[in-house]
């Protein structure tokens, strides 16, 4: 009895690892796959927050029920079928909106982690310039967590962020360095896996034209590269 027992445990033991290495090996396979993998705090709240912070036509009271329902959305689904209950709370969450809108720090750096294309090295500035993934017409877009897009009424759907200095981003190397990079790299029918993963420090400047207020642009601080 006691044997079976613990065969019957190993065996949903087993069950579980199998899952999570599963979950993992799937987890590696999409930041292999994903342009832009990771985001630190750059997030569709985030930036509504910054949108409604530098907007200049911005009306809290037009606002309130897209901040529910992303911010809030357990409490926006009792809200949106009792009229009374929301009349109730809309003031209280409506000042609460504002005051982090109010302490929102412009300033404030966000990490972006992507993935670049090398092209081949230049000999002449020992570097490899990027040929996909970073430039002038790329950008990382957020979109909400909570709730369709389609069910916001004032806040926009979707946020892009196109960046000012694509191209103060280089992957410098020496070269007898990068000649081991390639060889490294080089697969048995000749071809070179130039893809590398970089980390973006960022700032957000503003909105990127008069009257496109769901594009923002932003300018590199700092980057790094893994690979």
């Amino acid at each position: 009895m006691i044997i079976e027992m613990n065969l019957i445990l190993m065996f949903w033991q087993l069950k579980i690892l199998r899952s999570l290495v599963l979950k993992n090996y799937i987890a590696i396979f999409l930041i292999l796959l994903s342009p832009s993998v990771l985001a630190k705090d750059f997030s569709w709240k985030n930036m509504s927050l910054h949108y409604a912070k530098i907007h200049s036509l911005f009306e809290p009271q037009e606002y309130i029920e897209d901040y529910i329902k992303e911010f809030y959305p357990k409490k926006w689904s009792q809200y949106s079928r009792d009229e009374f209950l929301f009349e109730e709370k809309k003031e209280m969450l409506t000042q609460e909106m504002l005051e982090r809108i109010n302490n929102y720090d412009l300033e404030k750096n966000y990490t972006i982690f992507t993935n670049v294309e090398l092209g081949k090295y230049d000999f002449k500035n020992n570097t490899f310039p990027i040929e996909e993934g970073l430039s002038s017409n790329s950008y990382f877009y957020v979109r909400p967590e909570n709730v369709d897009g389609y069910k916001l009424t004032s806040f926009p759907r979707e946020y892009k962020l196109f960046f000012a200095n694509p191209e103060d981003i280089r992957f410098e190397m020496g070269k007898e360095k990068a000649k081991k990079f390639v060889q490294d790299r080089k697969k048995s029918n000749g071809y070179v896996d130039r893809k590398v993963s970089v980390e973006l420090i960022v700032t957000i400047d503003g909105f990127r034209q008069e009257g496109e207020n769901d594009e923002f642009i932003a300018t590199i601080r700092s980057y790094k590269y893994e690979y």
